[in-house]
């Protein structure tokens, strides 16, 4: 490394020391700049500063007409989520937001999400549909997670909701008139933006919701008190097996899983997803993660917000890119 700025640049030098070698063409150098303004990283790659660029997906049009500029979507197991807090800290008379506990009301949270516009108009249509815990592409998704469970469906929303026994009041509020209160990160355009389409669509239903649009370290700090409702997060493989998801999102904090502090505790999802991770036989794990997914749909914990397509945009005198989405950039191949 010749040059290390924190959140400003990193310039990494070719090592002629390298343990895997160096055969064929590979760039002796490599500058890795930093800047949180969109637009001035588009400005980037469209006159040639840049030969690849972080893209967000509302600049997409942006860049997918130039000549000179490869817009190349890719599959990823990025995952995006909103977390609810089933276990809910807050239950004084002043501040009572035992509503969350209600299996029932989180399951008429998960339809009163609009999963397709928020795809196409927040991630340029480049978030696909999920079916439960286990992203798209992964080992045993298909056989274990058949349909998707909640769609948008706001008339089935107000049905559970009534069903719980909350009902609109003359004001034609739900819970009372109890503020609902959901978090994102101020940083993260796509999740604000659909946390303010979602908040619309809550508003339908009679249910007031507290936007809060803060730092990423408060959403960190809020997360752990279980004094929240829900907040939108996401997450990205650390190793490719079912485990990494199934675990940190549907099974207990105590068993080792709610990695979300979400609070989620349903024993026989505990079981199952333990079970799963401790055999290779793949009737076995499949029957498992499919208990799993049951469970997590009667009891839900996360509105499956969606998978995301990292799109890579850069220049076409680059060559050999190539995308992994498991270990992410791979600069090894790169090549003019």
């Amino acid at each position: 490394m010749e040059l290390w700025q924190p959140h400003v640049q990193t310039i990494l030098n070719r090592s002629a020391d390298y343990w895997g070698g160096w055969s064929g063409k590979h760039p002796d150098r490599i500058i890795i700049k930093e800047n949180t303004e969109p637009l001035t990283r588009v400005a980037a790659l469209k006159s040639g500063d840049a030969t690849i660029a972080e893209v967000a997906y509302s600049n997409v049009p942006d860049v997918e007409d130039d000549n000179n500029i490869v817009v190349d979507p890719v599959m990823t197991f990025q995952m995006e989520l909103i977390a609810m807090c089933v276990n809910t800290t807050r239950d004084s008379p002043q501040n009572d937001h035992s509503f969350m506990r209600d299996a029932g009301v989180r399951m008429a949270l998960s339809y009163a999400f609009d999963y397709a516009n928020t795809s196409r108009l927040y991630y340029a249509g480049y978030m696909d549909p999920v079916q439960g815990p286990i992203p798209n592409g992964m080992p045993y998704e298909t056989q274990s997670q058949p349909t998707k469970a909640f769609t948008f469906d706001l008339n089935m929303a107000s049905q559970l909701l009534n069903d719980s026994g909350y009902t609109l009041n003359g004001q034609g509020e739900r819970f009372g008139g109890v503020s609902m209160d959901i978090y994102t990160d101020a940083m993260d355009t796509e999740r604000t933006q659909a946390a303010s389409l979602y908040k619309t669509n809550l508003n339908r239903l009679g249910i007031s919701v507290n936007l809060q649009s803060v730092s990423s370290s408060i959403v960190e700090d809020v997360r752990m008190t279980r004094n929240w409702d829900m907040y939108f997060t996401g997450w990205v493989i650390d190793y490719l097996d079912p485990d990494d998801y199934v675990i940190p999102i549907a099974a207990s904090y105590d068993s080792g899983g709610d990695y979300f502090f979400t609070g989620v505790n349903i024993p026989a999802a505990d079981d199952a997803a333990w079970a799963a991770s401790e055999t290779i036989v793949p009737a076995a794990r499949i029957q498992n993660y499919t208990i799993v997914w049951e469970q997590i749909n009667a009891d839900p914990n996360m509105v499956f917000v969606g998978q995301t397509r990292y799109v890579a945009f850069y220049r076409t005198e680059l060559k050999d890119f190539e995308f992994n989405p498991v270990t992410w950039y791979n600069f090894y191949g790169y090549h003019f």
